[in-house]
This record gives C-alpha cells, structure tokens and sequence, in this order.
C-alpha cells in the first residue's frame, strides 16, 4: 500500500515538472507585442478617431508652424529646431480597380516626404465608413518602410471585405460611402503640419487609377531579312519598269522603220530586174544588127 502511494507521488510530481517545462518553453517562444498592438488592442480605428479629435480632417484646423517649436513630450516639452522638423502628406488617393470580387476594396495612396531626412517605419490606416466614423469601422493599417527626402511613394492598401456589407436599407446591403486615410496614425513623427496627415473622401467621386500597359513589339532576325529582301524585290521590279518605260528611246526602230526598208528593198530588186530586162533587150537588138549586115 505504501509503495504504490509512493509511485502515485512520483508520478505526479513528474508530471508537474513536464508541465512547467512545456509552459515555460511556450513563454519564451512567443512573440513580443508592439507598443501599437499594445495600445490598441483590438485592429480597431480608435487612433484614427484620436487623430480626428486632435488634428481635425481635410485641413479643418491649422496645425502648421514656421521655424522652431515647443513639442510635448513623456518628458516634458522638447525644443524641436526648424531644420529637424518635416512633413508627411497625402498628395492623392485613388480607387484600384480589382478582379477578385472576393477582395475588399484597394486603394493607391501617394505619400509625399517634404523633409531633408529619411522617414522609416512609419503607419499608414485606412477606413471605411457609413455615416459616423465608429471605432468598430473596417479599417486595415499597414507599414510604410521607407521614404526619402524630397521622395513621394505610393502605397496600395486594401479594406477588410465586411466595407462591402456595413447597413441595410430596406433589404438592400449597403456598403462604406465614406474614406478616411490617415499616415503616421499613431502620432509618433513630430512634423510641421499635422492636418495635413488625415483626409476624408466620399467613395463615389474618388477616380480610378488609370493603368498604362506599354507594348514592346520585338523585331526578330528573320523579319529583318525578309523586310529587306522585299524591299529588294520592289526596288529590282521598280527598276524594271522603268527600263520597260524607257525602251523605245534605245531599242531596234519600230514598225515604220521596218516598213521603210521593206520599201527600199523592194525597189532595189525592180531595179535589178529593169536592169537585166535593159541587158537582154540590147543583146537582141546586137543580135537582130548582125544578122541584118550578113545578109
């Protein structure tokens, strides 16, 4: 009895240890959270609303500033110099036109970095909205690399497809009517403009980006050859036909001509024949003279 209490005991203290060893693996193979994960939770649109509330939309307040300022800061007011300072923009934003009907709706975002330094790492939130921007709204936020001074760049993000589904009016869905486009949406840049970072536009005026496909057509070898060997063709029937055209000025006279000498042949041979009709006439009349001294 004792003896199986004490296998009992030691076979859950073994388990216990395996245990701990598995959770602790698991612990230090996870992955570490970002202080946006961190901050927002849930892939909500609840920074952009912040952003909204802070800076306003489509320019509605002026947040610019000329030379050095005061920015607020986890420690307290930092003097920013006029030369560190920059700005982010949204130049322009375009509607993609998509294929797969099972895609959310694109987007082509152009971003332009009016700054003499190198801007990384920095976010870009798209939204989609009914009416009233809500922080349940389907917004997808992406990250932007890399931009370099005096560089626009132009950013593609798609909206979960539920944009395509967000009401319904009498049995009809009804999709988002509303984009909010917001960069560095978490606020992390201090920049010269604010405002300039978050524009609303309505779905139904935004154009498509047009797509210019260029075509190369490739000439090969042999279409070479076969170009310049027509081109000789035509150039030798060409020539043929010109030597065609200027034959009659060089060649053997013509018909006339030929009629002519056909004429001054036939009288040279009447005239040989009067000739031997003149010769025989003589010889008779020699002949008729002999006989008439003979007699």
């Amino acid at each position: 009895m004792r003896q199986s209490t004490s296998t009992v005991k030691f076979l859950n203290v073994t388990i216990l240890f395996i245990a701990s060893l598995a959770i602790g693996m698991v612990v230090c193979n996870g992955q570490d959270l970002s202080h946006r994960e961190l901050l927002s939770g849930s892939p909500d649109c609840s920074h952009v609303i912040d952003m909204i509330h802070r800076y306003g939309v489509n320019q509605s307040c002026d947040t610019s500033t000329d030379g050095n300022f005061v920015a607020p800061s986890a420690y307290g007011p930092v003097f920013i110099p006029a030369c560190e300072t920059g700005d982010l923009s949204i130049v322009s934003v375009h509607q993609v036109a998509q294929a797969d009907a099972a895609c959310g709706p694109k987007f082509a975002v152009v971003i332009s970095n009016c700054s003499t330094r190198c801007v990384e790492n920095f976010s870009l939130t798209a939204v989609g909205t009914l009416g009233r921007i809500r922080c349940f709204d389907p917004c997808t936020t992406v990250n932007v690399e890399k931009i370099h001074p005096k560089e626009s760049l132009q950013v593609e993000v798609t909206l979960p497809i539920e944009a395509f589904s967000m009401g319904n009016r009498n049995g009809q869905i009804i999709g988002f009517q509303r984009l909010v486009i917001v960069i560095d949406s978490f606020d992390e840049f201090v920049e010269t403009d604010e405002a300039n970072n978050i524009k609303a536009y309505r779905v139904a005026t935004l154009p498509f980006l047009e797509v210019t496909s260029s075509v190369t057509s490739e000439v090969t070898e042999t279409q070479v050859s076969e170009n310049v060997t027509t081109n000789e063709t035509t150039q030798t029937i060409e020539q043929t036909q010109q030597l065609e055209t200027t034959q009659p000025l060089t060649a053997q006279p013509d018909a006339s001509v030929s009629d002519q000498g056909a004429t001054s042949s036939t009288t040279v041979e009447d005239s040989s024949d009067a000739l031997q009709d003149a010769w025989k006439q003589l010889n008779v009349e020699s002949t008729d003279a002999d006989a008439s001294t003979a007699s």
